[in-house]
């Protein structure tokens, strides 16, 4: 099974290690998020974060991609994943968004129960 994107429930579903691009439309209401960045993570069903990634917004679209490191060396299940706008966010020397709480505004599209599913599919041999 190829990396999947379900647009109406936002599941993931995708083997460990494949590559994919994410993406999708994000509407925040308290104002423009041009300019802005997104921060996605996923975590396993206790909130530890597994993987967190940092893309840019585009005219209202949030671009991820999810490389083969990033999933390779987890196992086959269901987890929860996240996604939060970060404004005016700062860069380092390499482009990486920096998350400043106390400088930026860090606003969550999703909240506990509401976090889509991301799902690994099994796979068969480790590459």
């Amino acid at each position: 099974m190829a990396f999947k994107f379900n647009n109406e429930t936002y599941e993931i579903s995708m083997p460990p290690g494949d590559t994919g691009d994410l993406h999708f439309d994000v509407e925040w209401k308290s104002g423009n998020v041009d300019d802005a960045a997104v921060i996605f993570g996923v975590a396993d069903r206790y909130g530890e974060d597994l993987v967190v990634k940092a893309g840019d917004l585009t005219d209202g679209k949030a671009h991820i991609r999810l490389c083969n490191h990033d999933t390779r060396d987890l196992e086959p299940g269901r987890y929860k994943w996240q996604l939060r706008i970060v404004t005016s966010p700062a860069r380092d020397e390499n482009g990486n968004v920096i998350a400043d709480e106390c400088s930026d505004n860090v606003i969550s599209v999703f909240n506990g129960d509401k976090m889509p599913t991301f799902r690994l599919e099994k796979k068969g041999a480790r590459v």
